[in-house]
């Protein structure tokens, strides 16, 4: 009987089925550059809530929070959005 698994390997060598996936979980604290490099998608959130900062020079050193407080959005419903939007595409 043949398996999934390629004949140069047998089933101790690959063990698939102990594999996880972690999802990314955004915090407030992270600066704007972090939360975009963990999904493109994350941009166009961004951009929705009003905060353009996304190529802005800051955003290399700017934390969510900070720049939800400058943009005067509800970071804590933001972030919940992202970490929605992260958990949806896993």
């Amino acid at each position: 009987m043949r398996n999934c698994y390629s004949d140069n390997y047998n089933q101790d060598q690959i063990q698939v089925q102990n594999w996880r996936i972690e999802i990314m979980k955004i915090h407030k604290d992270m600066t704007i550059s972090e939360v975009i490099a963990v999904d493109r998608g994350i941009v166009d959130i961004l951009l929705n809530a009003g905060m353009n900062c996304v190529g802005c020079p800051m955003s290399q050193r700017e934390t969510l929070a900070e720049a939800g407080f400058v943009h005067g959005e509800d970071i804590d419903m933001l972030v919940s959005e992202i970490n929605e939007y992260l958990e949806a595409i896993a």
